[in-house]
């Protein structure tokens, strides 16, 4: 059974508790120490959010050095709130802040005993350097049913080493809702319960980067229409979700497409957050995985969740730059598309034709589908498989890993199978100093964690002409539960070639552990018969097997068709169920 945690575009109930757009002017709302205007800007952004009107730190021109100024709100009596119900601030903001300078938005509250507001203080993070515009949430749920105000802070100053003043800060659309979150992925209906805590995010379809979005005309990324601004670090952060409770073999993960494109130094990490009932506060983020740097066309990443089941959490995207000395300039970012939080078992596939199933790539390049324009011809069987990119060459500077679902290698085995191996076919053509290399990862019982990965075998450099069999012996990890990678390398270092066609993967099976498809059913008839033996027996004796000279029947890749390669095909000598994959015992 799978759930999707991804179907509501909006909630059931919404209200608007407050709402300002600035269209006449700034109202009840007061200034304080300056700086603040409302009206249609002539410096800073093109326009304003929406209409004609908006507030900021001086219309026509740069805020002054050595200030600081709040724009505050009239006294707001925020509402009550019962069960999931939740209170958000929500506003559109642009900014551009020179060094040393910084924003923030802040609440105060109305102390009914003593008749005093409380002292000002900070929601979440500050703005700094710049942003085009976009949408930040505030919650507000700690407040409810009292008296606060709402103020935009704006601090500048001229130390030595901070850099001249700029446009600043520009809000427009505030509103302050009650409703019940729900998780959204597709970003089809715009924002919805989505946000960003420090700008740069958008919602939309992209007229750079991804020639398109996933699925569908929109979806999340930074600047929509261009490169991200350097020095700036910002989370797309979705609505508050409660995770269901899991059983027995059940799983939960994250499930998202991604694209990007990072300059030297900068790039995303997956991070989550989870509710502390006790405490009533959000924990720290933490990364879920490795980052995504450099550069990779649309790709598949899950990322378990099993740790929070039951809990109450908050999914950020984040993304980071920086002008550092020595790193290159921005590029056009991260895009994120059709993201779903996913409950079910996992099982084992490794044929690829209904798709990615329980696979993933943790920092892109792989895709999974039909190979065209360069690679090979067709995949080794069927019309499905997975590739470093499928109609070109892998991009330089780049390393990810195809990861296959949690597997559980028996203690036990069967004497006609022998021990637990991991097989595949593989055709391969890499550039020099770019290389593939299987690995494993162990999971720990004990600790609710993966280990680190470690190589499995010799690494695949060069290139082949045609597929060719695999084979990896996994029977020291008898016992465990584990995952397969079949991990990228590739590198521009000086003295390296330009990339070149990749890796692509097919027919991945796991005699030892369960049947899958049978690589030594040579005559593709469904079973292990006499047939094959004969073709194995047409090339018995051969000594001189090489890529120049490929030997089908040297299945364990030593130079010549021998005993040992027997002793390979006698393990699935009579086998009469190939290519109908069957689910591990998890």
């Amino acid at each position: 059974v799978t759930l999707l945690l991804a179907l509501s575009a909006r909630t059931a109930y919404s209200e608007v508790v407050f709402s300002e757009d600035f269209e006449f002017g700034l109202g009840d709302w007061t200034v304080e120490q300056g700086v603040w205007e409302a009206g249609t800007p002539t410096a800073g952004p093109s326009e304003c959010h929406s209409g004609s009107d908006c507030a900021g730190t001086v219309l026509d021109g740069n805020y002054p050095g050595n200030t600081d100024s709040r724009l505050i709100s009239p006294p707001i009596q925020l509402p009550s709130i019962i069960g999931a119900e939740k209170l958000s601030l929500s506003f559109w903001q642009w900014f551009s802040y020179g060094a040393c300078d910084v924003a923030y938005v802040q609440v105060s509250v109305w102390d009914s005993e003593g008749s005093t507001w409380s002292d000002w203080s900070n929601l979440n993070g500050s703005m700094v350097n710049n942003s085009l515009w976009s949408r930040r949430l505030d919650e507000l749920s700690p407040f409810a049913d009292k008296i606060v105000r709402i103020a935009f802070y704006h601090t500048a100053t001229t130390s030595p080493g901070c850099s001249s003043s700029a446009t600043g800060w520009y809000i427009d659309d505030i509103e302050i809702i009650k409703d019940t979150p729900s998780f959204t992925g597709d970003f089809e209906t715009g924002w919805g319960h989505w946000s960003a805590d420090r700008g740069v995010w958008q919602v939309g379809a992209p007229t750079a980067g991804p020639s398109e979005c996933h699925s569908g005309f929109d979806c999340a990324g930074t600047v929509l229409d261009g490169n991200y601004p350097g020095n700036t670090d910002s989370r797309l952060i979705s609505s508050p979700t409660l995770l269901p409770a899991i059983t027995g073999e059940e799983k939960l993960y994250l499930g998202f497409w991604q694209w990007f494109t990072y300059g030297a130094c900068d790039s995303g990490f997956v991070q989550i957050s989870a509710w502390d009932p006790v405490s009533s506060t959000w924990s720290d983020w933490s990364n879920l995985n490795g980052s995504m740097v450099n550069n990779s066309l649309w790709s598949r990443r899950l990322d378990e969740l099993s740790p929070f089941a039951d809990k109450i959490v908050r999914i950020a995207f984040y993304h980071t730059a920086t002008t550092s000395p020595g790193c290159s300039s921005s590029a056009t970012g991260w895009y994120i598309d059709d993201i779903e939080i996913i409950k079910d078992t996992p099982s084992f596939t490794g044929d690829f034709e209904t798709g990615w199933g329980h696979w993933s790539a943790d920092r892109g390049v792989w895709q999974i589908g039909m190979p065209s324009l360069v690679g090979p011809s067709e995949c080794h069987a069927g019309s499905g498989c997975a590739g470093t990119v499928l109609d070109g060459n892998y991009p330089g500077n780049t390393d990810s890993r195809l990861i296959s679902p949690p597997i559980q290698l028996q203690n036990h085995f069967d004497i006609f199978r022998q021990e637990p191996s991991l097989r595949f076919w593989q055709w391969f053509s890499y550039g020099a100093c770019d290389q593939g290399v299987v690995q494993i990862s162990i999971w720990n019982s004990e600790t609710k964690a993966w280990s680190d990965w470690e190589n499995v075998g010799n690494t695949i450099t060069g290139s082949s002409p045609q597929w060719t069999p695999g084979r990896r012996e996994l029977f020291t990890h008898t016992g465990n539960i584990v995952r397969i990678a079949f991990f990228h390398i590739a590198t521009t270092s000086p003295g390296c070639s330009s990339s070149g066609n990749g890796w692509y993967i097919d027919n991945v099976r796991l005699p030892g552990v369960f049947l899958e498809p049978c690589e030594f059913d040579f005559s593709n008839d469904g079973d292990v018969d006499g047939s094959d033996l004969s073709r194995f027996s047409s090339e018995f004796g051969a000594s001189d097997c090489s890529l120049g000279n490929f030997c089908y029947a040297d299945f364990d890749h030593d130079g010549d068709v021998d005993g040992s390669d027997l002793i390979l095909l006698n393990e699935d000598f009579g086998e009469s169920a190939c290519f109908i994959p069957a689910s591990p015992p998890l």
